[in-house]
């Protein structure tokens, strides 16, 4: 029995490559591996962990990532401390769990998991030693949602199911539910589009293919004004542009400029970019990198 814990211990955890700083303030990736990057001294550091979709937590201490196993069958949602380099399982029991995203004070985690036919947002009470929180009861029953993503103020979740946009309270109603055929005439919905509400909640910033009729079609950032119900893309022509993050007033997304070979060979990485809401001031902020996140 001892033998068969030790093993076990040896499995949760890994140690990562960093400094002995406690705190980072960007988190992306080049593949599977991992980074963390502080703006203080623009060191870069390499996590020791096998992983995708990482969010930095919003106090820079601790990584969440999608953890593969068995040639990519499993996928579960773990964490890595940034100070003791320990990893853990944040949900043992999931088999098919991707893309956690830390709550905005760190309290919670939300992702998504495939349960018999349907794919949930779940989330993690990290207060309550990780334990299931509860969501609005629509989403508990309904499922086919995908693609969570936090208000600023942290009070509100967004969600889509390919057809709708909802806007949802943590524990209570769904707030606003929103056609993504009014967001983009004619547009048709994807599983991996992000759709996030700004600051004042006046807009909401989504990425979705150009041309959904042109096979391989780039993509492109997109604005939602809620009160005049207008949308208009904000990325720059002659860019595929995607995974956007919103930080403040200022959106960060992964892209490259279409048909470039050198990064086209690079397999679906590209650069990370950044420029303000409305569309100015675009630029490089890290080359060769992906799935950017950041600390509060």
């Amino acid at each position: 029995m001892k033998h068969y814990c030790l093993i076990l211990f040896a499995l949760l955890l890994s140690y990562c490559r960093v400094s002995s700083q406690k705190r980072y303030d960007v988190c992306y990736s080049y593949g599977l591996n991992i980074f963390v990057f502080s703006q203080a001294d623009k060191r870069e550091d390499t996590l020791d962990v096998i992983g995708a979709d990482p969010d930095l937590s919003p106090d820079g201490t601790r990584v969440a990532y999608t953890n593969y196993e068995q040639g990519g069958d499993i996928r579960q949602i773990k964490c890595v401390d940034l100070t003791s380099g320990r990893t853990t399982f944040l949900e043992p029991t999931c088999r098919h769990c991707y893309g956690p995203v830390w709550s905005p004070d760190g309290k919670h985690i939300v992702y998504s998991d495939f349960g018999g036919d349907q794919w949930y947002i779940l989330m993690l009470d990290l207060d309550g030693d990780a334990a299931s929180a509860i969501l609005p009861r629509a989403l508990i029953v309904r499922g086919g949602f995908y693609s969570p993503t936090w208000s600023d103020d942290g009070k509100k979740l967004l969600v889509h199911d390919m057809t709708h946009v909802f806007i949802v309270g943590l524990f209570g109603k769904i707030m606003d539910s929103i056609p993504i055929s009014q967001l983009r005439k004619g547009a048709e919905g994807s599983s991996g589009s992000r759709y996030f509400l700004s600051r004042d909640e006046t807009s909401i910033i989504f990425d979705m293919d150009v041309n959904r009729a042109v096979s391989e079609s780039p993509s492109a950032i997109y604005v939602y004004n809620r009160g005049t119900k207008m949308t208009r893309k904000v990325s720059p022509d002659g860019y595929d542009c995607f995974q956007p993050v919103l930080k403040g007033d200022r959106i960060f997304f992964c892209g490259w400029k279409v048909g470039d070979p050198a990064v086209e060979k690079k397999s679906f990485v590209g650069n990370i970019y950044s420029m303000a809401i409305d569309g100015s001031d675009f630029r490089v902020e890290f080359k060769n990198r992906r799935d950017f996140s950041y600390r509060r």
